[in-house]
């Protein structure tokens, strides 16, 4: 080893063993086959560098062990060894020193050699000649200084790091007692600070959280309705963009747990406007939303009673009807000249009578029905409208006539009114609006329901003429449990509609003044307009005659079903059981099999959908129920079921379905 004096003491005021001090003595490993090379290297040096010091290992053991320590700076290869090359050299130093310069040395001048070197890594090339000594030695100089460079910017960085940690640490332990979120990104979008509420939020360590970018969240960011949300419509992504969001949202956490949080997204800006960083408050409130589900179920239980006590009041009606016009019709055929035409008056008005009972049913099924979570669907608000009209009718008719205080209810529609939204929610809505209408009128009067379009919009109203509300019931009104109702109201259905509409896009409005009546106006984003459609519904009086299986568990409807059918031609097989509907199968070719759900402890109407599609002829399934209201047309077919038809049915109906087999 060629070595000038001894250089001071490397340490950590030079900035660690791996430091390269400008004002230490460089040290050099010479890796060459000849010994005159280490005096060639030390004496290119001596004028500008008179304290380096050039080691040249004698064998490839010391070399690789000189390789890997911490005593060279620099590295200096030939580019032909009799034992390898440069190339190899170089790759060896850059896997356990991937920051210490190499420079190549060889006595040719070979210009593809210079650009493959440079290529590979290499800080420079310099020919082996006596002329090309101080170009070695300005070589070393750059080479050294480069890699000083090096290391001045990854300790300012790791500098800029740790600072950057201390911080976030420091205000994280200002945060920690907060029991919401708080989660901070920078003007690029990338996390620089989360609490630990963060962190159980979002289950997982929140020190992992920083320095991650936006789109490197391992959590998923779901809408109210559970779908997932676009990264460009996420709340702390718009804040960035200058927005300030508020929204309700679910997280799907990195453990698998899913809360409902609600959020509040701002970006903050420098004293130039700049916008800087965005942060986001989150507060998890998922138990709130699941006490309030509660509340809003006893709410709407409630109301589903009063109404129930209405339908068991028509019910009554149209049972007395169907009983005393089937005591005239019994009459007249009982008489030596059967009066034809007073029969057929009785049977036909025994008919619609049992018909307006089924519907009254199925409206309070309907509004019976939990809301289904999901897409939303095309809805047109003139049927809601007068669906909600009929299914209070029971309140704003019956029982307020009863207590003297005559109600009537008019209905307005212009317009195409269609909304993108689910119908169950809508109805309930609406129909809150109409029972606190009833509540308003104590002396009678008015009810008005109305729908048009409006630029993009269609605005529905809910109007009475009774007596109006102050300024302060109006600034509380769509407060959870406040009413004015005493112990007679619960508070919470305005709350409900409140959420409905939201959850809906919409918004809700109200006018009012003591004596002068109230006005709701709830106005929603208008449907894109349906493409009309050409019906393609078969002749009804077109039918051929196909084999039937009838399946009830009551002999009566059974018999029934089978004269009503057999009245059209039909070939129609009985059966009162599941079990005995699959004998039947078995024994027999059939078309169709028209089977009532449920049929007592036996198999269902499902199970023999079910055992239906196993058989080698499949023949086609008509479910008939009491519940039809309840049984979604998507979760019918998925089980192999034609079509659902509601109890009570008649002929017209099942020959529209089957006229199209």
């Amino acid at each position: 080893m060629v070595q000038g004096r001894t250089s001071r003491r490397r340490g950590l005021d030079d900035g660690g063993p791996n430091a390269v001090s400008e004002s230490s003595p460089p040290r050099i490993l010479l890796v060459d086959d000849s010994p005159e090379a280490e005096t060639y290297v030390a004496r290119s040096l001596r004028a500008t560098i008179p304290l380096a010091t050039v080691e040249r290992p004698p064998g490839r053991a010391e070399l690789l062990e000189a390789i890997g320590s911490d005593r060279f700076d620099l590295v200096i290869t030939e580019a032909r060894l009799s034992w390898s090359d440069g190339f190899k050299i170089l790759r060896a130093v850059k896997e356990r020193r991937p920051d210490r310069p190499v420079l190549m040395l060889t006595n040719t001048g070979d210009e593809d050699l210079v650009v493959s070197a440079l290529r590979a890594g290499f800080d420079d090339y310099v020919r082996k000649a006596p002329d090309q000594g101080p170009r070695l030695a300005e070589a070393v100089h750059a080479a050294l200084a480069r890699a000083r460079d090096r290391e001045d910017r990854r300790r300012a960085n790791a500098l800029h790091v740790a600072e950057l940690r201390r911080e976030a640490s420091e205000k994280t332990l200002i945060l920690e007692n907060m029991p919401d979120a708080v989660i901070v990104t920078d003007g690029a979008g990338r996390y620089v600070l989360a609490n630990g509420a963060a962190g159980r939020l979002l289950g997982m360590d929140p020190s992992d959280l920083i320095g991650l970018e936006l789109d490197e969240q391992p959590w998923k960011s779901l809408d109210e309705a559970g779908n997932p949300i676009e990264y460009d419509q996420r709340p702390i992504v718009r804040a960035l963009r200058g927005e300030q969001v508020s929204m309700i949202q679910r997280i799907q956490a990195v453990d698998g747990r899913e809360v409902v949080v609600r959020v509040a997204s701002a970006p903050f800006r420098d004293e130039a406007g700049a916008i800087v960083g965005a942060v986001h408050l989150v507060h998890d409130a998922t138990d709130e939303f699941a006490r309030a589900r509660q509340i809003a179920e006893g709410a709407r239980l409630r109301a589903l009673g009063q109404l129930a006590s209405g339908v068991a009041h028509d019910l009554n009606q149209y049972l007395g009807l169907v009983v005393g016009y089937g005591d005239l019709a019994m009459a007249a055929l009982n008489r030596e000249l059967v009066d034809a035409a007073a029969v057929r008056d009785s049977l036909t008005t025994m008919i619609r009578a049992a018909e307006d009972g089924a519907e009254a049913v199925r409206r309070l099924l309907l509004f019976a029905r939990p809301s289904v979570e999901g897409p939303a669907g095309r809805v047109e608000l003139d049927e809601v409208l007068r669906e909600t009209a009929k299914l209070t009718a029971p309140r704003w008719r019956d029982a307020a006539q009863q207590q003297g205080r005559p109600i009537a209810v008019d209905l307005e529609v212009e317009g195409e009114v269609a909304v993108d939204g689910w119908e169950t929610d809508l109805r309930e809505a609406f129909a809150n609006l109409v029972l606190n209408a009833v509540d308003a009128l104590p002396d009678g009067g008015v009810i008005r329901l109305a729908a048009r379009p409006e630029t993009g919009r269609v605005v529905a109203e809910v109007s009475d003429d009774g007596v109006g509300m102050s300024a302060e019931t109006r600034e509380r009104l769509f407060e959870p449990f406040f009413s004015t109702k005493g112990e007679g109201g619960l508070g919470l259905g305005l709350a409900i509609v409140f959420g409905i509409v939201e959850r809906h896009n919409g918004t809700i409005d109200v006018e009012s003044a003591p004596g002068r009546g109230t006005t709701f106006r709830l106005a929603f984003p208008a449907a894109a307009r349906a493409e009309g459609m050409r019906s393609t519904a078969p002749d009804p009086d077109v039918a051929r005659q196909l084999r039937i299986l009838v399946v009830d568990d009551e002999p009566a409807l059974v018999t029934m079903l089978a004269r009503l059918l057999s009245s059209d031609g039909h070939d129609v097989a009985l059966a009162t059981s599941g079990e005995e509907a699959v004998t039947v199968l078995v024994g027999r070719p059939i078309d169709v099999v028209i089977s009532d759900l449920g049929m007592g402890a036996g198999m269902n109407g499902w199970e023999l959908a079910s055992a239906v599609q196993k058989l080698p002829r499949r023949p086609h399934f008509i479910l008939t129920t009491g519940w039809g209201a309840e049984i979604e047309q998507e979760e019918a077919a998925a089980r192999g079921v034609l079509a659902v038809v509601s109890k009570p049915y008649r002929l017209p109906d099942l020959r529209k379905i089957l006229n199209t087999l």
